[in-house]
Order: structure tokens, then C-alpha cells, then sequence
């Protein structure tokens, strides 16, 4: 059996760079690109992280 390669990793900062990543431009239908998002970016994050995610989502323009 092979051994996996990585460990998962819980809190810890987020760079601004990370946090980009979260913002998609695609939405699904009956959702908005934002709501896509967030929630992509709550399943992921703590809590402090998130709120820096919804920080840069309002200054980007988003609508929360």
C-alpha cells in the first residue's frame, strides 16, 4: 500500500494569493458566481480566513 504524499493542513494564514483563488467567475444555474464562491470558500476556511475571503470579495466588487 502506498503511502500518501501530502497531509492535510487546518488553519494557518492565507495569502492574499490563496484567498484569490476562491473568487470564480462561473456560475451554476439558479446560482450567482458569488454565492459559488462563498460557499466554495466556507467549506474550505476557518473561520478568521473566511472572513478575510468576504473582505476581499467586497472589495472586489461582490455582492455578500
Amino acid at each position: 500500500m502506498t503511502k500518501k504524499d501530502k497531509e492535510k493542513v487546518f488553519g494557518g494564514e492565507w495569502s492574499q494569493e490563496q484567498l484569490e483563488e476562491f473568487l470564480v467567475e462561473q456560475d451554476y444555474p439558479g446560482e450567482t458566481a458569488n454565492f459559488t464562491s462563498i460557499i466554495r470558500a466556507y467549506r474550505h476556511m476557518m473561520p478568521a480566513s473566511f472572513a478575510d475571503f468576504l473582505t476581499l470579495l467586497k472589495e472586489k466588487g461582490g455582492d455578500v
